[in-house]
C-alpha cells in the first residue's frame, strides 16, 4: 500500500480533524509531521519540568568517562518527542492509550539530530459497541541519516465516525511481551570505569532480586502547568486540544462528580468534596461550574447540558 500522506486528504476544508477508526488500514504506512531537532534548550525544559537525576545524561565528564564525546539525550525525551509526531494522525480522536509493546532504543541520539516518524498500521478490531475499535500500530524514529533510533508498538481505542459503518476484518498483530536481553541495544562498554559514586546509587545488576519492593523516598510533584508545557515540548496536541477543564472530585462516600474549574470556584470545591450535594443530586447530575461568576449549572449525566441564559459564554469568559 502506497505511504499515506497529510496532504493526499479527500476533504476540501483545510481543517483536520484526525483520523477515524474507518481511516486505518492494514499496511497502510503514515509519514508523520514534523520533523524534530533536538536542541539544549529541549533538554533543559525537560530537566526543569521532570528533574531527571542520570548522571549519563547530565554530565558531559561522566559521559566522556563511558567513550561519549558529548552526553546523548535522554532516552525518554527521545520517547516523547518520537510520540509526539504521531498524535496528530494516530491518536487525535482516541479514547485512551490500551498499551506499549517491543520498546527498543536502538541508537544514541544527540543534540543536534533530527527526528523523523514513520507508523505502520498493524492490526485493527472494532469494539463490540460499534461507536470504537483498537487500532494497532509500529512507529519507528530516524535520525538525520536514516537511522532507526527508537521503535515501539502501541494499541489505541479510536473513536468510529460513523457507528453505523461496517466493519472490517479483524486482525491482531503478534505482540512482544517482552524485548529479548539479546536485542537490547547498550551503545557504550559498561566497566570499572562506570563510578557508582557519581552515578548516584552502588547498586548494580546482581544487588536487584525479582519481587524486591524498593520505596522511593524521594520525587517530584508534577502540577497540570507542568503537564501542558511537556505536552507543548513534545508537541502532543492530544491533551493540549483535549478540553482540560473538567477534573473529577471524591466524595466521602464515595461517590465521583465532575466539576469544571473556574477563577472563583474554590469554595463550590470545597463544599463538593465535603459532600455538601447530595448522592440523590449526583445521581441525577454532574456539578458544573461556568462563567466568570463561579455559579453552579446542572449538566444532565446523559450530556445534555442545562446553562442558565445568565451564565452562558459571552466575550472575555475563560471557558
Amino acid at each position: 500500500m502506497p505511504t499515506r500522506t497529510v496532504c493526499e486528504s479527500p476533504m476540501s476544508t483545510k481543517s483536520r480533524a484526525g483520523n477515524y477508526f474507518e481511516d486505518f488500514q492494514v499496511g497502510q504506512a503514515i509519514r508523520h509531521a514534523t520533523p524534530r531537532t533536538i536542541t539544549e534548550g529541549d533538554i533543559a525544559v525537560y530537566q526543569g519540568l521532570f528533574g531527571p537525576r542520570f548522571a549519563l545524561y547530565s554530565a558531559r565528564t561522566f559521559a566522556e568517562s563511558l567513550g561519549f564525546d558529548r552526553p546523548p539525550v535522554d532516552g525518554m525525551l527521545v520517547f516523547h518527542m518520537v510520540f509526539g509526531r504521531t498524535v496528530p494522525d494516530i491518536s487525535l480522536n482516541a479514547i485512551a492509550n490500551l498499551g506499549y509493546s517491543g520498546g527498543r532504543f536502538v541508537a544514541p541520539v544527540y543534540t543536534g539530530d533530527t527526528l523523523a516518524v514513520e507508523t505502520l498500521v498493524t492490526g485493527v478490531r472494532e469494539n463490540s459497541s460499534g461507536k470504537t475499535g483498537v487500532v494497532y500500530v509500529r512507529s519507528t524514529g530516524r535520525n538525520q541519516r536514516d537511522e532507526i533510533v527508537i521503535r515501539f508498538d502501541r494499541w489505541v481505542m479510536v473513536r468510529k465516525r460513523d457507528s453505523g459503518s461496517p466493519a472490517p476484518e479483524t486482525i491482531v498483530p503478534e505482540l512482544e511481551d517482552e524485548v529479548p536481553a539479546s536485542e537490547l541495544t547498550v551503545p557504550w562498554s559498561v566497566d570499572d570505569r562506570y563510578d557508582c559514586a557519581l552515578a548516584g546509587s552502588a547498586d548494580l545488576w546482581e544487588d536487584y532480586e525479582v519481587g524486591e519492593r524498593i520505596d522511593h523516598v524521594d520525587g517530584v510533584t508534577v502540577e497540570e502547568s507542568d503537564h501542558m508545557t511537556a505536552c507543548r515540548l513534545f508537541q502532543n496536541t492530544g491533551p493540549i486540544r483535549a478540553p482540560d477543564r473538567l477534573w473529577w472530585l471524591r466524595d466521602g462516600d464515595g461517590s465521583l462528580a465532575v466539576v469544571q474549574r473556574s477563577r472563583k470556584c474554590t469554595e463550590h470545591r470545597r463544599d463538593q468534596r465535603r459532600g455538601t450535594y447530595g448522592a440523590g443530586f449526583r445521581r441525577r447530575y454532574h456539578l458544573c461550574l461556568v462563567g466568570d461568576s463561579g455559579q453552579d449549572c446542572l449538566r444532565r449525566k446523559s450530556g445534555r447540558r442545562r446553562t442558565p441564559r445568565s451564565h452562558r459564554r459571552r466575550k472575555g469568559s475563560i471557558l
